[in-house]
């Protein structure tokens, strides 16, 4: 191949170490938000779409979207979350999205939506809600409505969620890796992505700590994206010009 696309600085690194490609030879073509991002939902249709997906109306609510494969690491969400979290807060676990298909890599999902009939050894005030797929034209009201977005993957080539979450407004918590801060730079509460400890204080600091909160609610509301869709059809269809 005369190249080779990827989705982020951090991927075309990756890519020239691992697959022993010429770094010259990778152009980084970045995702970007949906148009749908754009809208912001006023809080009697935000009422409306939480309700449609079961998610109980004036509990705040922490946040997950994305995919149930092991990297995302999804697991020591819920259990830190149910462990730590749930015992002492009247805060829920809103996991947006499921299975995509029947595959093993996915296999964590089924005992994930287990965690909501178990009881842990206090009775909890927070809970699950699995909500299913949620259409890209409603999926901006979680993000405008929860208290904070969590995503502690392992592995990511850019992580197309975080961005619809920084784009929404939401405050983060997130995993260290050199592709989340090239995404996001510093808007966002960073951890270790295996540390369950760590995890559980940022959470219970966004609900305790206002100072800590709206600092968050600060340096989201700062961000502004740097990628857009156009300006990737644009590198693309240059990179096709040369070509011909």
């Amino acid at each position: 191949a005369d190249h080779v696309f990827t989705v982020s600085e951090a991927s075309r690194i990756e890519v020239a170490e691992l697959c022993g490609i010429d770094a010259k030879k990778i152009i980084v073509t970045s995702n970007s938000v949906s148009p749908s991002f754009n809208k912001k939902f006023t809080d009697d249709e935000r009422q409306v779409i939480l309700q449609k997906f079961g998610i109980p109306s004036g509990q705040p609510f922490f946040l997950y979207v994305g995919g149930y494969d092991e990297r995302k690491n999804v697991r020591l969400l819920v259990e830190t979350f149910m462990k730590k979290i749930a015992p002492d807060h009247s805060v829920n676990l809103v996991l947006a999205g499921g299975k995509s298909v029947e595959h093993h890599v996915y296999a964590s999902f089924d005992s994930l939506t287990k965690y909501k009939n178990v009881n842990t050894v206090r009775s909890r005030k927070g809970d699950l809600c699995f909500t299913g797929f949620v259409p890209e034209e409603e999926l901006p009201a979680l993000y405008q409505s929860c208290l904070a977005f969590v995503n502690v993957s392992r592995k990511e080539g850019f992580n197309i969620c975080l961005l619809e979450a920084a784009v929404s407004g939401a405050p983060i918590v997130t995993s260290d890796l050199t592709v989340h801060r090239e995404v996001i730079r510093d808007c966002a509460a960073y951890v270790a992505p295996d540390n369950a400890q760590e995890l559980a204080n940022t959470l219970n600091k966004i609900i305790a700590d206002r100072e800590f909160y709206d600092s968050l609610k600060t340096k989201i509301s700062a961000f502004d994206s740097p990628f857009s869709w156009e300006k990737t059809a644009a590198v693309v269809s240059e990179i096709y010009r040369d070509k011909s």
